[in-house]
């Protein structure tokens, strides 16, 4: 009999910098910090309590793999671009928006074992019908925002690769110094970045959720943590979009995209 294999290292600390930045941001934007963290406890409860019910089949396991993966990349989006790495940031996000409408499609075993097919380098016509069955659904609200989200972060993270570069507060030194490698990013950036992540947490969860929302009814818990949630979370979400969707005289480009993406929809 062998022995059991000893626990996994714990993760590295932040490096020293985004250590300093994560703190300056929780004592500058107290309420902003705690409201992330509050909706992040409450979907991680959602996604346990979710893995529990006793009707859940096997593509219901694996939408609950992917929505704790989603909500992963959505709490490291935070940790980075409170930090300051806004293309790292972008570019997890993009991921978790990818994951949401996947877990949203994925509602039999087929579908289920089509998503898996095509991740291990399934023919092109696996891929081809992967592309067709898992799609966002333009009619919902929900899709629409979170498809619009990760359009944004597409272009400005998974593609961009210069929102660092781009709000960094020394980029007049890039040819003689480099100092915008270790330079602060301006503030009103991170701001942005922060409103585009509001706003896309309550969808990006509420159509991960969508597939056990008759579930839940079934069980009490279930039903009270999805009320703390849609009680929690969508009024975040409502202010975010109020500023994001209302055209200013000092307009932000992310926020033109985001809104020419969600009209496109």
């Amino acid at each position: 009999m062998t022995d059991n294999p000893p626990p996994p290292p714990p993760p590295p600390p932040p490096p020293p910098r985004q250590r300093r930045m994560i703190k300056d941001f929780k004592f500058v934007f107290p309420d902003e910090w705690e409201s992330s963290k509050y909706c992040i406890a409450v979907a991680y409860g959602l996604i346990k309590l979710s893995t529990q019910l006793p009707s859940i089949d096997r593509a219901g396991t694996l939408r609950t793999i992917l929505w704790k993966k989603a909500l992963r990349y959505h709490e490291l989006s935070l940790h980075m671009l409170v930090s300051g790495e806004l293309d790292v940031a972008y570019s997890t996000l993009r991921s978790a928006t990818e994951l949401a409408r996947d877990v949203s499609c994925m509602k039999t075993d087929s579908l289920a074992d089509l998503w898996l097919s095509q991740k291990t380098f399934g023919e092109k016509s696996v891929q081809k019908e992967y592309r067709l069955k898992y799609q966002f659904d333009n009619s919902d609200p929900n899709h629409r925002m979170v498809k619009a989200v990760g359009k944004v972060c597409s272009k400005l993270g998974v593609h961009g690769h210069m929102s660092n570069f781009t709000f960094s507060e020394t980029k007049d030194y890039f040819f003689d110094k480099f100092e915008f490698i270790d330079s602060p990013i301006a503030r009103f950036a991170i701001n942005e970045a922060m409103l585009m992540w509001f706003v896309s947490f309550f969808p990006i969860h509420a159509i991960c959720a969508g597939q056990f929302l008759d579930e839940y009814q079934e069980n009490k818990e279930l039903v009270d943590w999805w009320g703390t949630f849609v009680r929690f979370a969508a009024p975040v979400l409502k202010v975010s979009e109020e500023i994001v969707m209302t055209p200013s005289k000092k307009e932000s480009q992310i926020f033109v995209l985001y809104r020419k993406f969600y009209n496109e929809s």
